[in-house]
């Protein structure tokens, strides 16, 4: 099979743009019986569910994961799609407990149209997503994805790791007077600390960043505002691992006056 196959699973996907990232994010469109007319779906030999063998657990890595990062409800992962033209589907697996086996999140095959055999150019960086939902605030995952070919062969990503953060919620913003407010949260007990963004610009563009270094503080004041202005807050939570932070998805927008 060629890359005719991986591009029609592209096109009969549902795509849409998250907030939380500039990519898309495919879904398969429902099981085989409801795909188009002419459409096939590949055979491959794993099912959502299973455990990885010990040889695809210990593979080497042949390709890297681009990026992964906490959104409202999911953690979004990042993958590229270039040169993996021959692939018969994907393996998203994820590793709850560090030690422990992978489990296939999902193992997703890719469509195709049998009448179409000229090869297509996929030189073309692209990046594609995928959305894991079922994840618990606090807790760490690492995750490895595979493409994969009906034969049994298979080409493996590297694996990272990330901790899930829900959203923070803004539930009080008050004005002390006409250079200050505040803003209050709702506590997340599993992140190390938050940040806070301040815009006089709904894009947040121009925004002042504040950082508080403790998960139960659950306010700040803002200061050096200008009188009878408009600003816009915003507040995400982030943990501290290997002295690096990772930030959950940013809270909706709440409104100061001045």
């Amino acid at each position: 099979m060629n890359c005719v196959k991986r591009l029609l699973c592209a096109a009969l996907i549902a795509a849409t743009m998250l907030p939380c990232g500039a990519y898309a994010v495919t879904e398969m469109p429902g099981k085989s019986e409801n795909l188009p007319e002419g459409i096939q779906e590949a055979n491959i030999p794993w099912k959502s569910g299973e455990t990885l063998s010990t040889e695809m657990q210990n593979a080497k890595a042949e390709w890297k994961i681009a990026k992964s990062q906490n959104c409202k409800n999911s953690i979004l992962l990042y993958y590229p799609t270039q040169g993996q033209a021959d692939a018969d589907g994907m393996l998203y697996c994820r590793q709850d407990k560090k030690g422990g086996p992978f489990q296939i999140i999902e193992a997703m095959p890719f469509l195709y149209d049998p009448s179409i055999t000229e090869d297509v150019d996929d030189s073309e960086p692209l990046n594609e997503g995928w959305t894991d939902k079922k994840v618990k605030n606090g807790k760490q995952y690492r995750y490895r994805l595979f493409f994969v070919k009906e034969d049994g062969t298979y080409s493996a990503s590297n694996i990272i790791k990330i901790t899930r953060l829900s959203t923070p919620k803004i539930t009080r913003v008050d004005t002390k007077n006409k250079k200050k407010g505040k803003v209050s949260w709702k506590k997340n007990s599993k992140a190390d600390g938050y940040q806070i963004k301040i815009s006089r610009y709904k894009s947040m563009m121009d925004s002042r960043t504040y950082t508080v270094s403790s998960a139960k503080k659950t306010s700040l004041t803002l200061s050096q505002l200008k009188p009878n202005k408009k600003y816009y807050v915003q507040v995400r939570s982030f943990v501290k691992e290997n002295h690096k932070k990772t930030y959950s998805a940013k809270s909706d927008l709440a409104t100061v006056k001045t």
